[in-house]
């Protein structure tokens, strides 16, 4: 830890020795999509949390450095602030964005608002992201050369015992019922990939005609024409890991997904503008945009779903977030994958296939699968991960029926054992009758020899 902190200290002492939030900004837009919107939403909370106290960003980071300036240590300083910052995010509070933006965000303008969604009231922030923020503000300090010589060890706030509620659990009866409800075909078919292959939303968006290929049963890129299963290579550039690896096109969904990808080009019965199409499942100009459409059009789905009497797209767990989200879908391809036996990665495939990288850190390095491995394990996961037939119960009554056949096998295969042994000993037994009675008749007559001579 020490060293990692003496690196960023020389950082800090070479580079990083002053900027401004939006330098800031575009430095993390630069990296990637995700660090850019974890900086912009950890802003507003600082925003949100100074204005409170009567203070501004410029402001507390001008003070700071005039106390650097005279080698005074404000380790104590960002303490202070980091943990004024979380203690915030545990509460409601009025949403900073709404307030900053004034006028410009009435009417239907609030439903746009990221922070707040239209309710001017933001809820209590889980303490995953409340650690994602409070990483992006220190990386705000460091940016304008405040943490320079600071031992990370000694900018730790205090945390309260973290509670979790057990996930709610999406059966596939309820998946059905979100497909059957998509406003379009393509829609229906973006829900089913999402249950039916675990990427993430942000991955979906982003997928081209170009990343789709064609593998034979032992999982080798063959011709259209001599396929067994569609695949989709996604690069590095558009995973959340950074680590590239490939999904497997369910059968269910195969033919959709090739219309869709022969069709990309020419989309353009639900296409609101005149760029030509390049990616698969929206048709909106950037990932960007479509990843907030659909994130908004799970919404309104929602909407109409619970009007139609799905009431448990209402539940909710106590921070008041939606136990059903669009990410739901990624959490049902996992559990059923996860189901499948046969090797040495039983329990995570499901993981291993939605790119997951947590966990044992050198699994990740050395458990390199090879494709016919992949092909062989997704063929026994497809029917768990099917749409079609609802699960569980019918799985059970099958494994029900296979485990009764098999019992049934091994039990004629012992009585037949059984039965072979006991005519083999009764056999031998009859065998061994026969030469004594031959012996005896030898015998007899070798006596009534001797007795002739």
């Amino acid at each position: 830890m020490g060293r990692q902190s003496n690196f960023l200290a020389q950082i800090d002492d070479e580079v990083k020795t002053g900027g401004n939030l939006e330098q800031y900004l575009i430095q993390k837009k630069l990296q990637s999509f995700t660090s850019w919107q974890s900086a912009s939403s950890s802003i507003v909370e600082l925003k949100g949390f100074l204005a409170e106290q009567g203070d501004t960003i410029e402001e507390i980071v001008s003070d700071l450095l005039k106390r650097v300036e005279e080698k005074t240590d404000i380790t104590k300083f960002v303490v202070k602030l980091l943990q004024g910052v979380n203690d915030n995010m545990m509460k409601e509070r009025p949403c900073y964005n709404c307030k900053e933006t004034g006028t410009k965000m009435v009417g239907k303008n609030l439903q746009k608002c990221n922070s707040c969604h239209g309710n001017l009231i933001k809820k209590d922030t889980s303490a995953t992201s409340r650690k994602i923020y409070l990483s992006c503000i220190s990386d705000i300090l460091r940016f304008n050369g405040l943490l320079n010589n600071i031992n990370e060890r000694n900018l730790r706030i205090k945390q309260p015992k973290l509670l979790k509620e057990k996930k709610y659990p999406l059966e596939k009866k309820t998946a059905m019922k979100i497909v059957a409800n998509g406003n379009t075909s393509m829609r229906r078919t973006f829900l089913k990939f999402q249950c039916l292959t675990g990427t993430r939303l942000n991955e979906t968006v982003h997928i081209k005609p170009e990343y789709f290929s064609y593998v034979d049963e032992q999982g080798k890129k063959t011709s259209k024409e001599k396929m067994f299963r569609m695949r989709v290579d996604l690069p590095a550039e558009i995973t959340k890991t950074g680590v590239e690896r490939y999904c497997i096109i369910h059968k269910d969904i195969q033919d959709e997904v090739s219309k869709l990808v022969d069709n990309t080009a020419t989309k353009t019965k639900w296409q609101k503008h005149n760029n030509p199409n390049e990616y698969v499942f929206h048709t909106s100009i950037t990932p960007k945009s479509a990843h907030s459409n659909e994130e908004r059009a799970f919404t309104n789905q929602r909407e109409i779903m619970l009007k139609d009497g799905h009431e448990e797209m209402a539940l909710k767990y106590k921070s008041g977030r939606h136990k059903i989200t669009i990410h739901s879908l990624r959490s049902l391809f996992i559990t059923n994958a996860n189901r499948i036996s046969g090797s040495d990665l039983a329990g995570d495939f499901g993981d291993h296939m939605a790119g997951h990288q947590n966990g044992n850190a050198m699994k990740a390095v050395y458990d390199r699968m090879p494709d016919d491995m992949v092909m062989e394990l997704w063929i026994k996961a497809e029917p768990l991960l099917s749409l079609e037939n609802d699960s569980t119960e019918q799985l059970e009554t099958m494994q029900s029926e296979i485990d009764f056949l098999k019992n049934q096998s091994e039990q004629k295969e012992e009585e037949t054992k059984n039965m072979i042994h006991d005519m083999q000993e009764s056999h031998i037994e009859e065998m061994a009758k026969q030469q004594i009675a031959i012996i005896d008749q030898l015998e007899k007559r070798f006596e009534l020899k001797k007795k002739s001579k």
